[in-house]
């Protein structure tokens, strides 16, 4: 499904973000 597709590559964005800035992630689920 394309669906299925477009969340794959969302998930896969996501990951390369959270790849480029570990920190900003940790302090951000540190937040919550």
């Amino acid at each position: 499904m394309i669906l299925d597709r477009i969340v794959e590559t969302k998930r896969e964005e996501v990951a390369e973000r959270k790849a480029k800035h570990p920190f900003a992630t940790l302090r951000r689920a540190a937040e919550e």
